[in-house]
């Protein structure tokens, strides 16, 4: 099948403007790693002018332009990052990144591109380069986003299961007055719930750290050898030559802070300043599960019940469980499409389910409170 060189041309170079601006645009909102994200900028924008070239040699000599969608979705972008914030956003990039590495690798092995080979190799290794640089980032940022998909989940929970809650009680209830206050009551002990769990789930995890960490301290102490042999090994992965590996690796070992430090970033992924605080996670739950339960809640809250009230709850709980369910897959590296309808249909499911039961309900009891 030939290949539209003029169209795909004109796809990468759009990739390659949002990219461009965007990484300088991260630049400008994060002065501290400024010089990194201009790098990148400057990458990208070398890497649009090769399709730029490509487009010329497949138009007659034109040049391609930034139509009005493609500025919109620039904006579109920013306002997203400044939504989400700094630390999904970076992940968001990285899986951007990690796609772009996979495109340009298979059309290394297009044929009508030979002549370009040379030209998409170079691209490939800038893009590697990029997702490197990316997920140091997002390494350096871990503990924040785990944060953020925690809280997000716990959104998400409240939203599946209250708005469950408050259809069923509206079908078999008249006055919203009730439901609304069956839904506050079925948030207030998901909310206790969700931060008990949270608390001691993030409690034990610490503890549980805490002590693998005491092992590695007296390891590094009383067995430092065999602590140099774990090191030297994770250097070796890093690519530092095996000629001064046995070296640095006793250096590091000398100090004991610094070996405690990779020996439990080796052994446990980790480090002491990233254990998470069981206070700090229990809050997190407790905030966003309410926050979560309160879109469903709301219709019946400002009076409006029956029909309409129903129809606002599912209407309000889809709107923010995709806006959730989208956060999570980005920063769980899972198409955000699959999981959105994923999640919805979940919660649809759950509704029409508690419907059945409220009208079965109604009609068998004869309510009308």
């Amino acid at each position: 099948m030939t290949v539209d060189l003029r169209k795909v041309a004109k796809a990468f170079w759009d990739d390659e403007y949002l990219a461009t601006r965007l990484y300088r645009y991260m630049a400008e909102r994060r002065t501290e790693k400024a010089e990194v994200f201009d790098q990148l900028s400057t990458m990208e924008s070398r890497h649009g002018s090769l399709w730029e070239k490509l487009y010329a040699e497949n138009s007659g000599g034109a040049r391609p332009r930034a139509s009005g969608w493609l500025k919109f979705k620039l904006n579109l972008s920013k306002v997203f990052m400044r939504i989400v914030g700094y630390p999904t956003f970076v992940r968001y990039m990285e899986l951007s990144e990690s796609q772009a590495i996979r495109t340009y690798g298979t059309m290394l092995d297009d044929p009508e591109l030979e002549g370009y080979h040379e030209d998409l190799r170079a691209v490939v290794l800038d893009e590697v380069q990029h997702e490197v640089t990316l997920l140091s980032e997002v390494v350096k940022l871990r503990s924040n986003i785990d944060d953020v998909r925690n809280a997000v989940y716990g959104m998400v929970d409240a939203l599946v299961e209250v708005l469950a809650i408050v259809v069923g009680l509206a079908v078999a209830l008249v006055n919203p007055a009730i439901v609304a206050l069956g839904g506050i009551i079925s948030a207030s002990a998901g909310t206790l719930s969700m931060s008990a769990g949270a608390y001691l789930s993030s409690k034990s995890q610490r503890d549980l750290m805490e002590g693998k960490m005491a092992e590695v301290s007296v390891r590094s102490r009383v067995v430092p050898e065999e602590q140099a042999g774990k090191i030297g090994k994770r250097l070796k992965e890093w690519g530092m030559p095996e000629s001064v590996v046995a070296e640095v690796a006793s250096e590091i070992v000398k100090n004991r802070n610094l070996a405690e430090a990779m020996g439990n970033a080796i052994d446990l992924g980790t480090t002491e300043e990233n254990l998470e605080d069981p206070v700090k996670a229990a809050k997190s739950a407790g905030i966003y599960y309410f926050m979560g339960a309160l879109a469903p809640v709301a219709p019946f809250l400002a009076m409006v019940g029956g029909q309409l009230g129903i129809g606002l709850a599912v209407i309000l709980s889809l709107l923010l469980l995709s806006i959730a369910s989208a956060i999570i897959a980005m920063l769980s590296g899972v198409s955000p499409k699959r999981k959105v309808l994923e999640m919805d249909l979940v919660a649809l499911m759950a509704a029409a389910a508690t419907f059945a039961i409220g009208y079965v309900a109604r009609t068998i009891l004869g309510l009308a409170l």
